[in-house]
Formats: structure tokens, sequence, C-alpha cells
């Protein structure tokens, strides 16, 4: 059996509205507050305001920009506050063909097994990129070096999942961690942070002589690993956060 451990902590958390509602696994809630999205489109002017075009989903769209240029943000929760930045690194995207592009805070809290469950930050260019995966299990498996943007294997993009399969008996028993890589750089996405410039890493338990897969929904940045075969069946990686993040 694999097991999933915790090691992640939710930053700043919205002030709820006294109702909430459970939908299918989805728990809707209310914010009572806004936010806000400077960045580098709008001169990081820290009272750029998004708009909330649901309830607990957050986005703000930036126009005029070079097909597929990339950019960053730092959403924060209070206008001209940066000490309420809800994490410590920009987030990033690109711009679509026409050179728009639309970064999304979702606030509500999921339990389908996808991480991050709440807070969720992405793009909606997300299945436009070029997609890797890296970690510290890539030598072992023979598939290149351990942390090289070089050498890490593509992923396949499956309807807008992307994933890659480590071949079973691969690895041997133990804790290893992973994160998904974008267009060859330390762009990523991460178990509590959603798009972030070299976002935290995820991680996964090898028990036996399983295969992993490891995935990316760019719907909505988040990821996952599934252990196959197995009778734990579909295991999300909501829980295998790894604080710490790789350093260049």
């Amino acid at each position: 059996m694999l097991r999933e451990k915790e090691s992640f902590e939710m930053k700043h958390v919205k002030s709820l509205s006294t109702m909430t509602a459970t939908i299918a696994g989805l728990v809707l809630a209310g914010t009572t507050a806004a936010f806000f999205a400077p960045g580098a489109d709008n001169g990081w002017d820290a009272s750029t305001a998004m708009t909330e075009t649901s309830p607990g989903v957050w986005e703000y769209s930036a126009s005029g920009l070079g097909a597929g240029a990339r950019t960053e943000w730092n959403i924060i929760e209070f206008a001209g506050d940066w000490g309420s930045q809800l994490h410590g690194s920009n987030q990033w995207g690109h711009a679509d063909g026409n050179g728009d592009v639309t970064i999304i805070l979702d606030t509500n809290t999921y339990n389908d097994g996808w991480a991050p469950s709440s807070n969720r930050i992405y793009t909606n260019t997300l299945a436009l990129q070029s997609w890797a995966a890296t970690g510290d299990w890539v030598a072992a498996a023979g598939l290149g070096n351990d942390w090289d943007l070089g050498t890490a294997p593509a992923m396949t993009n499956n309807g807008g999942i992307f994933e890659f399969v480590i071949p079973g008996g691969s690895l041997a028993p133990g804790i290893y961690e992973w994160k998904p890589v974008a267009n060859g750089s330390w762009d990523s996405t991460g178990p509590f942070t959603g798009v972030n410039v070299n976002a935290p890493n995820s991680q996964f338990e090898v028990v036996g002589s399983e295969t992993i897969i490891v995935q990316l929904d760019s719907s909505n940045g988040t990821t996952r690993f599934i252990p196959t075969p197995g009778a734990v069946g579909l295991l999300g990686i909501a829980g295998l956060a790894a604080a710490r993040r790789r350093r260049r």
C-alpha cells in the first residue's frame, strides 16, 4: 500500500461567510474580501483588483501581450499590502495566440484527490505549454539526471491531463520528490501553491514494484499520482507536499 503524508500549510486563509454548501465533493466558500493581482502587465500596481466571477473564484485578465508572451503576478489579499501575499514567489503565465491570458484563484475546497485542495491558482493557458516531470527519481529510473531540465522526461497530454509513467520496478522502495515543469524552465505548479515560479515539490512513495503515474490537470493547475497496480486504486497527492523548494 502507498501512504500519503501531509506537510503543508495554508497561508492567509480567507474569511468565510456563515453559509457553505457541499455539492458533489465541492465546498463553496463565500469570501468577504477581495484579492488583487499586481503584475508585470500592470506595472506591479498593488491596487489591481481581481473580479469574483463565481462564488469563491477570482480572476484577472491581461491583454495586449505578445503571442505566447510570459508574464508574472503576485496575488495579494489586501490592496497595497505586499505583506498579504498568498505565496512568497510570483505566479507565472503565458499569453495565448492573441496575447491574452487570465489568472484564476479558486478559494473553494475540493475533495477530489487533486492538490492543492483549496486556493488553487492557475491560468487559462496551461494546456498550451510543454510539460515535463523532474525530481530525485529520474536517474534511478534510468531516464536522465535528477533535477535536470535538459533531461526531464516529457509528459504526455491526454485530453488536458499531462502525465508521465514511471515504469514499475525501476525505483527502489522509498519516498521520492517530483514536480511538473513548463517549457524547459522552473515555471511549475505546486501541491499547495498552484502555479508558482519554482513551486514546492510533491512526493510519492514506492513500497514495492508498482508503476507510478504522475499527473497535472491543466484545467486548474492541480497534481496527483496514481500507483498501479494495487488494491489502493487511485490516490491523490493532496497530502504529499514537500515544504522545501528545489534550489537551483
